[in-house]
């Protein structure tokens, strides 16, 4: 599939420390800087997919993919994305990824040979196992990396791309670093993982010359995990007091309130996102979060997969129509200028199954 693309505008010279996405010589108390500023007001995303529609595009990508023995998965993966992204809009303008089939295809031949080759050694050798696992550790934060700059560079609002800055020498700190810290405290120290892994995602990502930036503490993000994780410590606390047999229903509380967990992280992190000067809020409840994932999972099982598009579209609108943000002019989303990274690490990551979503 083909994208046409507007031609973009000329870019201002990159600068960190400017998030204004004005030139690096203009003064943020100029007065057309505080006009800019003065234009912004909130306003809510929108997300319009509609379940029937994504049906068509769902099942033809697994037909496709089935008859081709696999070499379609490129193409359904640009169709299900560009589905996703287009009907994701803000302020009158949509989304847009713009990723290239062909190119994701041959990262993903060499993502699978390479998968495919380790694996196999792994198998047989006894100790072949340890040392693809070790390879795979080593290689994370790198393909993490590699990851978010393939998705940065492929993905666009109005005209402008978005691009990612952060170096691997930071991802091999954060995630390295991260994973040591939460393994010594036996998870204690998880949180503080988590939020650097957020702040890598967050403040190395450029829409045009404008700066994202997290500003979310390490303790909204203990209490965002604390508060539900405490709560489902006491319940099973009380049965297992009361009547013992009754503690395996803190089992069947799992879903749920990682489900809890999950919408409040969710909003803790985007209600600290900042654009340049314009910031993101979102009032995405835990009880309605929680009530629609349940939901939507029962229909998938009770159909035999096949409400799977509409359980997708369903949570996607919720998430997406939590947010809000302060309108920034148009005009002053400059593009910066940038090289096209590799699909390989991609789609190697699609492979192992790794949710790196924002």
């Amino acid at each position: 599939m083909m994208s046409l693309e507007k031609p973009e505008p000329t870019a201002f010279p990159a600068n960190p420390n400017n998030s204004t996405g004005l030139p690096a010589n203009h003064s943020q108390n100029h007065p057309d800087t505080q006009s800019v500023r003065g234009l912004a007001t909130p306003t809510r995303f929108v997300f319009d997919g509609k379940a029937g529609e994504y049906f068509g595009i769902w099942i033809v990508n697994i037909l496709l993919t089935l008859v081709t023995l696999g070499l379609y998965t490129p193409w359904a993966k640009v169709r299900r994305l560009r589905y996703f992204y287009g009907h994701t809009h803000y302020a009158g303008e949509r989304l847009d990824f713009t990723g290239i089939p062909s190119r994701i295809l041959v990262g993903r031949l060499i993502a699978w040979t390479l998968w495919g080759g380790s694996a196999l050694i792994a198998k047989q050798t006894a100790w072949g196992g340890a040392v693809l696992m070790t390879l795979l550790i080593v290689a994370l934060p790198w393909l993490l990396r590699s990851t978010y700059r393939f998705t940065a560079r492929n993905s666009k609002f109005s005209n402008t791309r978005f691009y990612y800055l952060g170096s691997l020498g930071k991802a091999y700190q954060v995630y390295l670093l991260g994973a040591l810290i939460t393994v010594a405290s036996l998870g204690l120290l998880f949180p503080v993982a988590y939020l650097w892994h957020k702040r890598y995602q967050f403040d190395q990502l450029t829409l045009g010359q404008h700066r994202f930036q997290l500003t979310t503490t390490v303790g909204e993000v203990y209490a965002a995990m604390g508060v539900p994780l405490l709560i489902l410590m006491i319940i099973g606390g009380v049965l297992a007091v009361v009547f013992p047999p009754l503690a395996v229903l803190v089992l069947l509380m799992l879903y749920p309130f990682m489900g809890w967990i999950r919408a409040r992280l969710f909003r803790t992190v985007w209600s600290r996102v900042r654009l340049g000067e314009y910031a993101f809020r979102c009032d995405l409840g835990s009880g309605s979060y929680v009530g629609t994932s349940m939901m939507t999972q029962a229909g998938i099982v009770l159909s035999l997969g096949l409400l799977i598009p509409w359980a997708a579209i369903t949570l996607q609108r919720l998430k997406v129509q939590s947010l809000t943000l302060e309108t920034p002019p148009i005009h002053a989303l400059q593009s910066l200028q940038q090289s096209e990274p590799s699909a390989f690490a991609e789609e190697l990551m699609d492979i192992l199954d790794l949710d790196i979503s924002l």
